[in-house]
């Protein structure tokens, strides 16, 4: 995204969040255990801001995991969240057009730039969640893109740690179990039904991949496409996939 885009081409949908749609399929699919751990945070000291921070390696789930999280929580927190906005922090531009896409969505019409958005967030004094995703840029002044208020939650995830000088409470994503790492392959890559000798050649493959859950997910959907019989004639397949 450079800075010659027009307003219009730069902000369109920058920030939308498809709560029912593939982003929580992808999530649910997932069963990351690491989505209670925002729970215990975000549920106390109401009455203030909330900052959560998950980091961990790339590919590890954080972002699975923050969805998994909303989708599991949001409707059994105390009064739920009011409004969910999910920011992509990749870069300073990336973040002003979600909170300008935000204004708009919010009625603020005509939006005066992103600042519209993230002044809405300041005074509209809500149980709201925005989730930062992939704020992994060590370069980026993260702090001054985050709504100083007395009021609302924001997850962060990145492959940076040292986010957690700003954030309150934090967790690192770390790679998945082996027996779910290779269950999770499983599910993606076998419609049908899985036997023995499947679930070795998953647990094979699933090492291979470092028990990464993005790439577990990614390599699962390759096999399936290539409509794979049997895991253990697939092995020098899904390493084209690597």
């Amino acid at each position: 995204m450079t800075e010659n885009f027009s307003r219009t081409q730069m902000f369109t949908h920058a920030s939308h969040f498809n709560i029912h749609g593939g982003n929580f399929n992808t999530a649910q699919n997932m069963n990351i255990t690491h989505a209670d751990r925002p729970q215990e945070n975000l549920l106390a000291d109401i009455g203030r801001r909330k900052l959560f921070l998950l980091h961990g390696l790339g590919g590890a789930g954080k972002t699975q995991c923050a969805l998994e999280f909303v989708k599991k929580f949001k409707k059994s927190l105390s009064g739920s969240f009011s409004d969910i906005y999910f920011i992509t922090a990749e870069s300073e531009n990336s973040i002003k057009a979600s909170y300008y896409d935000i204004a708009m969505r919010n009625g603020s019409i005509p939006a005066q730039g992103w600042e519209s958005g993230f002044r809405w967030f300041k005074t509209h004094e809500a149980n709201w969640l925005i989730i930062m995703d992939n704020a992994d840029d060590p370069q980026l002044s993260l702090g001054r893109f985050l709504p100083s208020c007395d009021h609302g939650n924001i997850i962060i995830t990145s492959r940076n740690p040292d986010l957690m000088q700003i954030a309150a409470k934090s967790e690192e994503i770390k790679d998945m179990e082996p027996d779910d790492a290779t269950q999770l392959l499983l599910k993606h890559a076998i419609k049908n039904q899985v036997t023995a000798a499947d679930e070795t050649s998953a647990g094979i493959i699933a090492k291979e991949l470092h028990y990464f859950a993005l790439a577990l997910v990614q390599a699962g959907a390759y096999i399936n496409q290539h409509k794979a019989q049997r895991l253990g004639n697939d092995i020098q397949l899904l390493r084209k996939v690597q």
